[in-house]
């Protein structure tokens, strides 16, 4: 795996990039990462990654399937339904209404003004957290942030180094 420093672009809410990948956080506290890994690769990838780190993997749904059955072509789309209890469970004792946004989602779909770009979108813990009037749990949301952040960058062979989780995953976007 590559350690390396990541621009850190607030301006355009791109959050980290390089030359494989472009990662943003919209308004709206969903992140989008766009790359040039193909679907199936993707998926497989992140399977693997979340077993590897000891994450319950609770579903997949692959929605192209699902519209095919009812005669609906679409680009290819999946989402990954997966979580861990000793993380989940901290933010659930306090307000059970945050149950509807977990366990973690990562939804993996094609661009759809270019097939050979594949977008990775997932929520902001800290998004989710305000939603849910939860304010007293930032430790817990860096950590979840950080995580996710974490295992979706492993994908292109990067490890995330202090300066990026100081920065990006303190809370301050």
């Amino acid at each position: 795996m590559n350690n390396i420093n990541l621009p850190i672009h607030y301006n355009k809410n791109i959050i980290l990039e390089d030359n494989s990948f472009k990662c943003r956080l919209n308004n709206v506290g969903l992140y989008s990462i766009h790359c040039n890994l193909a679907i199936n690769k993707i998926i497989d990838g992140l399977e693997s990654i979340l077993i590897k780190n000891k994450m319950t993997i609770f579903n997949k749904i692959d929605h192209t399937k699902g519209a095919e059955k009812v005669g609906i072509m679409m680009p290819p789309t999946e989402v990954i339904i997966f979580g861990n209890p000793n993380v989940g469970s901290l933010l659930m004792k306090d307000n059970h209404t945050i149950a509807i946004d977990l366990p973690q989602k990562i939804l993996v779909t094609q661009d759809k003004n270019n097939d050979k770009v594949s977008i990775i979108y997932f929520n902001d813990p800290f998004y989710i957290a305000k939603r849910h009037g939860i304010t007293d749990k930032k430790d817990i949301l860096i950590n979840l942030r950080t995580i996710l952040l974490s295992l979706i960058l492993s994908l292109f062979k990067i490890k995330t180094c202090s300066l990026i989780i100081t920065n990006v995953f303190s809370g301050k976007l």
